[in-house]
């Protein structure tokens, strides 16, 4: 699960701008399988920058890639994230980058501990 959210993210980072051309695609210009792949950003999709729409399509070729169970749980992390208020979002992003800060062994202990929440500590 961490991993996922990793991905999510790493892509939700960049602040929407303006978008239309090639190098930045409107929503329709996307192929059908990215629009599938990445159906719950199409509201807001215009509103990316340009550089968060290039993320976000490298993702949905990514997640093309994975298993279907796989695939499936990456895009109900997306719905989440835009279901996130601004606030919730950036609250993540601050918690997200505080975990990048942290030395290796940190974060791995961290990730063994949420996804372990059972084991003795």
């Amino acid at each position: 699960m961490i991993k996922g959210w990793s991905l999510l993210l790493a892509c939700c980072l960049a602040a929407p701008a303006w978008a239309g051309s090639a190098a930045s695609p409107d929503w329709d210009m996307l192929a059908e399988s990215r629009r599938q792949a990445l159906a719950p950003l199409a509201r807001d999709w215009n509103r990316y920058s340009a550089q968060k729409k290039q993320a976000l399509v490298e993702l949905a070729d990514a997640l093309q890639r994975l298993t279907p169970d796989a695939r499936e749980r990456a895009q109900r992390q997306l719905r989440r994230w835009v279901e996130l208020s601004p606030a919730e979002q950036a609250r993540v992003r601050a918690n997200w980058q505080r975990v990048q800060e942290m030395a290796p062994e940190r974060r791995a202990a961290l990730l063994f501990e949420l996804t372990h929440p059972t084991a003795q500590r």
